[in-house]
């Protein structure tokens, strides 16, 4: 059973559907069609938990499988392996056959067959609920190394106003997986607009907004764990499998290990009426802003936000690293047998 302990100043935006129920429902795009529902609640910044998805595979095996704490592992393309280039013609599959199973091509093609079944069963789901849509990319990555609290922080991607992007998660660990959450972006961006002089990345690519509401209210890697914003707190279980937008709903991983992901990208000019893009949305508020039509815009209550007098600070001496390049001996340095101060 899926925990969700509520902070009581945050809405609750938590809503599950049974996917059988998807399934009977009318697939014409009108009200009763629970696919388009579901979208609906996505598009509405909700965490959606979806029940009785069913996702075949060896879980001994793909559990046994060590992933090397590295960059690349951290989130991993898994379309490499999906790819039909065989083994034998393929660096980049010789050398993840090198990296998990020491050149075993036995336990490659084994783990091969499992990536696509996980990856199929994802897909089977996505596919179903994005009927109405036009998908253009259908990337799963598995991220099956230990990620201890990430920095709170809204999804990034680039050129994010040109598609919209669809997030299932599927937790693949045998302990729960462990995310905090805070006010959705339709809070966030009037509540702090003036304050944090909003209107100058109107025109900006989407990213740059999304990216200087990150760090200006929860701060970067360096504050991790010392946001003062109020969260919820969710115990995704074994098996859960959820969608939920990482650009409007502002997230962190506290704990977790095996965790498959999608990144679909949809067609953002051939949606259906009912779903607007957030780049529409995010517009919509410049707009009423610049009219004066918004009101005047106030601050969430009672929290101070990194980079200001009162913030959350990193103690002395952290800086704010280069993650990509140095992410293996962060790593390192996070197992160390002693007290590390962080």
């Amino acid at each position: 059973m899926t925990q969700v302990y509520l902070h009581p100043e945050i809405s609750d935006y938590f809503v599950e559907y049974d996917f059988g129920e998807v399934l009977r429902s009318p697939a014409d795009g009108g009200p009763d069609d629970l696919r388009r529902k579901v979208m609906q609640d996505y598009v509405g910044e909700k965490c959606i938990l979806l029940r009785n998805v069913r996702i075949d595979y060896d879980r001994d095996f793909v559990s046994s499988v060590n992933f090397p704490p590295t960059w690349f592992f951290k989130k991993f393309p898994s379309k490499v392996v999906e790819r039909d280039k065989p083994l034998g013609k393929s660096e980049a599959k010789q050398e993840i056959c090198r990296d998990l199973f020491g050149g075993d091509a036995g336990l490659f093609h084994k783990f091969e067959s499992e990536v696509r079944a996980v990856n199929s069963g994802i897909r089977r789901a996505l596919d179903e609920i994005l009927r109405h849509h036009r998908i253009e990319a259908t990337d799963i990555i598995w991220r099956h190394t230990e990620t201890r609290v990430e920095n709170l922080h809204f999804d990034i991607d680039k050129d994010s106003a040109e598609f919209e992007s669809v997030r299932l998660y599927l937790n693949m660990d045998d302990i729960p997986r462990i995310w905090h959450t805070s006010h959705e972006l339709g809070r966030i961006l009037p509540a702090y607009y003036e304050e944090l002089g909003l209107g100058a990345l109107r025109g900006q690519p989407l990213e740059k907004l999304l990216q200087a509401l990150s760090l200006r209210l929860f701060g970067n890697w360096a504050s991790r764990g010392r946001e003062q914003f109020p969260r919820h707190m969710v115990l995704f279980e074994p098996g859960d499998v959820w969608i939920c937008d990482g650009r409007t709903v502002p997230h962190q991983v506290i704990y977790g290990r095996r965790v498959a992901s999608s990144f679909y990208r949809l067609d953002v000019g051939a949606l259906p009426a009912w779903h607007p893009s957030l780049a529409s949305k995010v517009e919509a508020v410049h707009a009423a802003e610049a009219a004066g039509a918004a009101g005047a815009s106030q601050g969430l209550k009672g929290y101070a936000y990194p980079f200001e007098p009162g913030g959350p600070r990193p103690p002395p001496g952290v800086r704010h690293p280069d993650l990509k390049n140095d992410w293996d001996r962060l790593y390192e340095e996070s197992i160390q047998p002693r007290l590390v101060r962080l």
